[in-house]
Formats: C-alpha cells, sequence, structure tokens
C-alpha cells in the first residue's frame, strides 16, 4: 500500500495502492483513457470494469486476484495491475496471469478460436528490465534460421509500463500520466481527472474502513506467519539443539514477515526490513533466505 503526503491531507492513500487503483478504474470515463494512452490505441467502449477480479477455477489451483479487468471492444481483455515491489518476478507471473485469464474465459468443451485477445500491463514505478524504456511490450515470435521473425498470432501481449523510463517514443498524454502514477503529479485534463477521484475516494469512509479491514487481514497474515516459524523452530530445535531451534525459528518468522510486508505493501526487501526493524547483523541473512525462496 502507497500513503502519499499532500497539503491538508496527513494520510493520502495514493494510486500506486493496488486498491486505490482497482476502485478508480472501475471509472469508465478514466479507465478508457487511461488504457488508450497507455496502449496508443482507440477504444469504442469498455464493459463494466470489475475491481479486483479474483479468478479461482478449482480448489486446489492458486487463486489470482486482478485490480483491474475489463472487456473491450475487438474482442479484446485487458488486465492492468499496479505494482511496486521490485522482486515479484513479474514475467512468470504475467505468464501465470494470462493462462489464467485464457481458462476463465473458455468455458469446458469450447474451441479455442473462442479465446479472445488478451493483454495483460503491469504499471512498475521502477524500471522492470533495466533498459530504461518507457515501456516494454512482449508479443510471441519465431526466430527463423535467416535471422528474420515470423509471429505466432496467438493474440497474446504483455505490457510493462516503466515509470522511470527515459527511452522510446511515446505521446505527451503518455509522459503526463506516467509521471502523475510516479509523483502525483497532474498535468492535464486525463490526470486530473483521476488525481480528483482518488481524493473522492480517500473521502469515502466507507472504501477508508475497507482499506483499513485490508491491512488488518495483512497484521493476520503477519500473525499467522510468526506462529509457523515458531512451529518450525520447535520442531527444528527436538532435532538439533534448543538454541539452535529458536535461532531458526526467528529467521523464519523474520523471513515470513519480510516477505509478508514487501508483498503487501509493494515494497522492495530493503524498505520491507527498515520497515520492520530488521537488526543489521541479521539482514544478510534475510536477504539470502527470501531471495532464494523467490528465485
Amino acid at each position: 500500500m502507497c500513503i502519499t503526503q499532500k497539503a491538508g491531507d496527513p494520510a493520502r492513500v495514493s494510486i500506486r495502492d493496488d486498491f486505490m487503483f482497482g476502485t478508480v478504474m472501475r471509472n469508465p470515463e478514466i479507465c478508457k483513457p487511461f488504457l488508450e494512452t497507455i496502449l496508443s490505441i482507440k477504444i469504442r467502449k469498455l464493459e463494466y470494469p470489475e475491481g479486483q477480479k479474483t479468478i479461482d477455477l478449482s480448489r486446489s489451483a492458486k487463486s489470482v486476484r486482478l485490480d483491474v479487468y475489463v472487456e473491450g471492444d475487438e474482442n479484446t481483455v485487458y488486465d492492468v495491475e499496479m505494482q511496486t515491489g521490485t522482486n515479484r518476478n513479474l514475467p512468470r507471473r504475467s505468464r501465470y496471469y494470462q493462462g489464467m485469464i485464457d481458462l476463465n474465459i473458455l468455458n469446458k468443451g469450447q474451441d479455442y478460436s473462442k479465446l479472445k485477445k488478451s493483454i495483460v500491463i503491469f504499471i512498475c514505478p521502477f524500471d522492470p528490465f533495466g533498459k530504461a524504456e518507457y515501456i516494454y511490450r512482449f508479443s510471441n515470435y519465431c526466430c527463423l534460421s535467416d535471422g528474420t521473425y515470423y509471429p505466432l498470432r496467438d493474440d497474446t501481449e504483455k505490457v510493462f509500463v516503466n515509470t522511470k523510463g527515459v527511452k522510446g517514443n511515446v505521446s505527451e498524454e503518455f509522459l503526463t500520466l506516467v509521471q502523475y502514477l510516479d509523483e502525483d503529479l497532474a498535468g492535464d485534463d486525463l490526470t486530473e481527472k483521476i488525481d480528483e477521484e482518488v481524493t473522492a475516494v480517500n473521502s469515502n469512509e466507507k472504501w477508508r474502513l475497507d482499506h483499513m479491514t485490508l491491512a488488518m487481514k495483512y497484521l493476520d497474515k503477519l500473525e499467522e506467519g510468526h506462529a509457523r516459524g515458531l512451529a518450525e523452530g520447535r520442531a527444528k530445535g527436538l532435532a538439533e539443539g534448543r538454541a539452535e531451534g529458536r535461532a531458526e525459528g526467528a529467521l523464519i518468522t523474520l523471513c515470513e514477515n519480510v516477505r509478508s510486508t514487501m508483498d503487501f505493501f509493494g515494497i522492495d526487501i530493503e524498505k520491507a526490513m527498515t520497515a520492520l526493524k530488521v537488526p543489521e547483523d541479521q539482514k544478510d541473512a534475510v536477504r539470502k533466505r527470501v531471495n532464494e525462496q523467490s528465485a
């Protein structure tokens, strides 16, 4: 979650908060020009934006919660995700999201020709690939023996918007939009409309209560991680000695809390460790274990 300071508003939830982003994008008058600006296309209409749609195909499958899931004309589905944590394995995550979206679209027994074009978009206030591009667009191609490329034409695309970018041929509207997403600075009609919506949502007591409830669920998740870490530490202590077991249990708990903090608030490991006041002499061990778990 992202809280930003504005004059007269000491605890403003920003557009970079995924819950706020999903709420604002439920407004088709914002969502439509937002997508048009990002993708440099024109969309005739959008069908019922859904904030944080959950796709859960079976009890055994991992469910997917989508920030913004909308259907447009041209038989196209758009999924837009707000990202702030840098250690989220975005390439594989985008692959998983796109597969789950396809399975959700295609009813059992239907022909594959019924699949809609799908575009998964990640908004990143960091450079996900380190190439300084404003926008990275991925489609599937075959590299032929003569060095040319042949498109697969599977109607899928993965798009990563880098608000820290400096390279690429993008519109002024695009630059103004990413500046707002990065710094909360409105500079045209669209970003002013987004900012007004963010302000209105922040003023909604029910929404703030829902937001607070989400934060409380996060704290519950930390408690569960703490209890699990202690249990694992006790089990290890019986086998390898009480002192070593207690140390291992403490490390497990700490890593669980750091990982949960990164995921929930969308921050990197360094900020998570600072927020949780991880002792300096334990940071290397936490970094190593968390990074191993993310690999």
